[in-house]
């Protein structure tokens, strides 16, 4: 595309100067000095790389034994978590099977019933499991702070809260220890 008009020259650039092509080897001036210059060069140049590989090294075997020794936070509390839903599932499904059961009752009621003693000890299993359940959700709900009129707990649990200057349960029971101890002297 033309341009009209005035047109001034724009200046041309000019390209950096080449730097010099290096010497062939053996044609160069060569003075002893360049070449212990150039033999401590490499010397530290060798040492640098011993010392990153030596670096290198230590810094894999540390990071290997830091992953053996690491374990995780949450994975004992969620395993936990997945044997309690197992229990819960397997004493429902006892439950379903044993409905199934007593409806088809009638039609097996003059054979023999075994029961293997590995049955019977998962039945007791479960039936101490379903126990301790009950016994749990008790708890709980006497524990319910949402139904509590008063504030006689907090008050009563205050005694025992660290933060407020009561001692922890280890060292009352250490103390209790000691003053026996001193009482039979």
């Amino acid at each position: 595309m033309k341009k009209y008009g005035l047109l001034l020259r724009q200046p041309q650039q000019k390209k950096p100067p080449r730097p010099p092509l290096p010497t062939a080897l053996g044609f160069g001036e060569e003075e002893e000095d360049d070449v212990e210059k150039e033999i401590s060069r490499q010397a530290a140049k060798k040492k640098s790389l011993k010392d990153f590989d030596r670096d290198e090294a230590e810094n894999c075997s540390a990071k290997a034994l830091d992953r053996q020794k690491r374990e995780s936070k949450y994975i004992k509390t969620l395993m936990g978590k997945v044997e309690e839903r197992k229990r819960q599932h397997d004493v429902i499904f006892e439950k379903n099977l044993a409905k199934e059961r007593i409806k088809d009752d009638h039609l097996f009621a003059d054979k023999d019933k075994f029961v293997t003693a590995a049955y019977k000890r998962k039945l007791a299993e479960q039936e101490k499991w379903m126990e301790e359940e009950r016994l749990r959700e008790l708890r709980e709900e006497k524990e319910d702070v949402t139904k509590k009129s008063d504030l006689s707990d907090f008050y009563f649990n205050l005694g025992k809260n660290v933060a407020l200057g009561a001692k922890d349960l280890l060292a009352k029971k250490q103390e209790k220890q000691d003053n026996q101890t001193e009482f039979k002297k």
